[in-house]
């Protein structure tokens, strides 16, 4: 896929353009010319953060609570 979007639980954003930046040294987050394509998979992500579904593997998993003692 041409683009890596990541929005992060303290609204921090991240956008590569993998065409441009195989290599996803250039966050494009803030470059305004993106901003469609940034618009574009806000619309898919949820408003708020969730909790895992029981049994996917998030908060039952050991390793659920170690990223939360890293504050992730």
């Amino acid at each position: 896929e041409r683009y890596r979007y990541t929005r992060y639980a303290d609204g921090s954003e991240e956008l590569y353009d993998h065409q441009s930046d195989p290599g996803e040294k250039e966050n494009r987050a803030l470059n305004e010319e993106y901003r469609p394509i940034m618009d574009a998979f806000q619309k898919w992500l949820p408003k708020t953060n969730r909790e895992p579904a029981p049994g996917s593997g998030g908060s039952d998993s050991p390793l659920y609570g170690e990223l939360q003692d890293y504050g992730y």
